[in-house]
């Protein structure tokens, strides 16, 4: 009897002991937040549920399989003279015309053609269905004036996938004097020290 009655003692102890802790933490958490409101504390920052969306694609996109290539290029480099003090001196323009036919196979449904396009002014685009030779209208031309540098070409009717078609454009642009796209570049033959040198012992 003796065990018994310490043993219901104990477990008293202990429920008591519970309820005690329990309640301290009630009453610590209510003046807590009881101090903290008359402190008018700044809120905690907040974030965003989006975060802003990842680059634009660079690569084209993988619908449309080229096949061949057909590129005609004209460097216009002399297409005026000037006459400045009686000495008669080249204007070099630094332009270049051009058009390019790209036959290509269409893998999955689309009524959009992208193609890489840097500084050119492109114009008299022409899709053809190949199995047909009928012509696809295009509606509009698109730049996108960013880091991809695309050219998108909006059809009015969709290609096919399993169809082969060909895209005729012509294009004009500057040549560049920077080593980038169709540029320029100059060089002297020969060694102009030595032919120097050799013009002064004639």
């Amino acid at each position: 009897m003796k065990d018994s009655f310490t043993s219901k003692a104990l477990a008293t102890a202990f429920v008591i002991l519970t309820i005690s802790v329990i309640a301290g933490i009630v009453t610590m958490t209510i003046l807590y937040k009881t101090e903290i409101s008359k402190l008018n504390p700044t809120p905690r920052p907040t974030f965003p549920s989006t975060t802003t969306g990842p680059p634009p694609v660079m690569r084209l996109p993988k619908n449309l399989i080229p096949q061949s290539y057909k590129v005609f290029l004209q460097p216009h480099l002399y297409t005026q003279i000037i006459e400045k003090i009686n000495v008669t001196s080249p204007n070099q323009t630094m332009l270049f015309t051009g058009n390019s036919t790209v036959n290509f196979h269409c893998v999955q449904r689309t009524s959009t053609i992208y193609l890489n396009s840097k500084d050119l002014a492109v114009s008299d685009p022409a899709v053809m269905d190949k199995n047909t030779n009928e012509m696809i209208s295009v509606s509009e031309l698109k730049y996108h004036e960013d880091e991809s540098n695309f050219l998108e070409i909006q059809l009015n009717n969709a290609l096919e996938a399993g169809r082969n078609y060909s895209l005729f454009l012509a294009f004009k642009g500057e040549i560049s004097e920077n080593l980038d796209a169709l540029y320029v570049s100059t060089y002297i033959e020969g060694d102009p020290d030595y032919e120097g040198d050799q013009n002064s012992e004639r």
